[in-house]
């Protein structure tokens, strides 16, 4: 007898044993590992293993375990009471023994199951079906899931934004909102620098702030940069960069920035209307001064012969009442 007709042969009798214990609902080395098992033949269930009441106890801690006669003869999708059995029923009939697993809620929504199919060479069944209760594993996944997406979405959304770097102000990540910013995808600014994008007059100022920067961890600088649009213009960004390298969740230079071009040339529109005006209010000051001036000037001139013509008259009009006076 060869080797393998041996491997064999002890294979199907070890089969049998379990078969027996597990077919009689008696514990199994499954049991003592907390594996819960169906059998199944067609669809049907043909047994089940004690471990299987651990899936039926209840929120109070009271088990309501079917008798076997409510057990075997089942559809096995509805024994477990799935809130979508055909989606169960295709996976089993598709891919279930060849090691994927699949995840499913039971009707009323408060438990998760994961469910893997092994193949069973035996008359009594065809499939053994692994149950596991993965309620807390799901909700967590579902929790980190839907946290990721919130994440996501506000990032995708967002006015500003979100860059990541090395030491060496290499791009490690570009956040979809970016694009609206300065026009270029994610995979257009993969392996440039920061300094690619400088205008020229800056880039030698920022590459040595950025040198600064990257030797110090935890610390945060804001800086505005002229930066290139995919258009060919520039635009100012004003960014605020933390030094997150010291962090093994990021381990890189993190960068939230905002087009600030507006703002700085609102406020250079605010400086000139400033400076018109004050040059327009030194130019009426003038005007007025040499119109003061202009006028006193020819009010001094004939100041003099008026005076002078007054004191006459004045004496004239003397004269003239004594004469009278001497007539009378």
């Amino acid at each position: 007898m060869s080797d393998l007709e041996v491997s064999r042969g002890r294979e199907g009798n070890l089969q049998t044993a379990l078969w027996a214990l597990f077919s009689q609902r008696m514990p199994t080395p499954f049991d003592v590992i907390g594996l819960s098992l169906l059998s199944l033949k067609k669809g049907k269930v043909v047994a089940a293993n004690a471990g299987f009441e651990r899936l039926l106890v209840t929120a109070d801690g009271e088990t309501d375990t079917p008798s076997d006669e409510l057990i075997v003869g089942r559809k096995w999708t509805a024994l477990l009471d799935l809130k979508s059995p055909s989606e169960a029923e295709t996976w089993l009939a598709s891919d279930g023994c060849g090691g994927t697993a699949h995840y499913t809620q039971t009707a009323d929504g408060e438990r998760w199951l994961r469910l893997r199919a092994h193949s069973c060479a035996r008359d009594e069944a065809d499939v053994i079906l692994n149950i596991e209760d993965v309620t807390v594993e799901r909700i967590e996944y579902e929790r980190a899931r839907l946290e990721s997406e919130h994440f996501h979405a506000l990032i995708e959304r967002s006015s500003e934004g979100i860059s990541m770097f090395d030491k060496t102000s290499k791009i490690l990540y570009e956040s979809p909102s970016n694009k609206r910013i300065h026009g270029y995808s994610p995979e257009e600014m993969e392996g440039l620098t920061l300094i690619d994008f400088c205008h020229p007059d800056d880039a030698a100022r920022i590459a040595v702030r950025f040198t600064h920067l990257a030797e110090a961890p935890g610390v945060v600088e804001t800086e505005i940069v002229r930066f290139r649009h995919k258009q060919g213009h520039y635009i100012y960004l004003e960014g605020t960069v933390l030094n997150a390298t010291d962090d093994p969740r990021i381990g890189a230079m993190v960068n939230n920035f905002r087009d600030v071009t507006g703002r700085l040339e609102a406020e250079r529109e605010v400086r000139r209307a400033k400076s018109a005006a004050e040059e327009s209010q030194r130019l009426q000051q003038h005007f007025l001064t040499n119109l003061s001036h202009e006028f006193k000037t020819p009010l001094t001139l004939i100041r003099g012969p008026l005076e002078t013509l007054a004191e006459e008259v004045g004496e004239t009009t003397h004269v003239q009442k004594n004469t009278t006076a001497g007539i009378s």
